[in-house]
């Protein structure tokens, strides 16, 4: 595949070398990819810091940020547990007389202070739904997923004798001088595939 750049990703468990295409590579949000049944993960599964994620303390921490800046507010009748975006924290103090000041807080709080991890990964459709395959994430190793990635020299030989794509009717195996590349019809994030067993 001529002027294509790869990036080699090994899975742990088999040994199993996938040869993704650089340009179907994006960085997103990690609480944007999807999961091995094809949900979006969301803030809450992400870990996010953001009224999304209502397991995490950002409606809290912004309360008491409201606190500081509009005057101590009595919370009692709050259930900060509505606050799951922008919009319904800002619900909850539609009728105090600072409502303006307060709206100003929370969206500047928002657009300040909310975390989304990072990442880069592959998704594809598998012919049943979307999934993401992991490639860089901001807080937590690959191998965490079950991957790493292949560099250096032995990555060098595999990009060096990866060969253009086949025309398929099925499942196709081209044996260079040292690997076995497999090319498959089926959807796949994958350019082609090594076998461990087969280099």
């Amino acid at each position: 595949m001529e002027d294509a750049k790869f990036t080699l990703l090994k899975h742990i468990g088999t040994g199993d070398i996938g040869v993704i295409v650089d340009s179907n590579i994006s960085e997103t949000t990690y609480c944007k990819t999807h999961d091995n049944e094809g949900e979006v993960l969301g803030c809450t599964q992400a870990e996010c810091y953001c009224f999304e994620n209502h397991k995490s303390n950002f409606a809290k921490d912004c309360m008491a940020g409201i606190n500081k800046y509009c005057g101590e507010i009595n919370g009692d009748d709050l259930d900060l547990s509505k606050a799951t975006d922008v919009d319904s924290m800002i619900s909850l103090f539609s009728e105090h007389e600072n409502r303006e000041k307060i709206t100003r807080f929370i969206n500047d709080w928002e657009r300040t202070h909310s975390k989304h991890i990072k990442c880069r990964c592959v998704t594809y459709w598998n012919g049943f739904y979307w999934r993401s395959i992991m490639l860089h994430h901001e807080t937590k190793d690959l191998k965490d997923f079950g991957f790493e990635i292949v560099e250096g020299k032995e990555a060098t030989r595999i990009v060096n004798e990866i060969p253009d794509f086949p025309s398929l009717d099925g499942p196709v195996s081209i044996k260079t001088a040292n690997f076995n590349f497999l090319f498959s019809k089926d959807p796949s994030p994958y350019y082609c595939e090594i076998l461990a067993w087969n280099y």
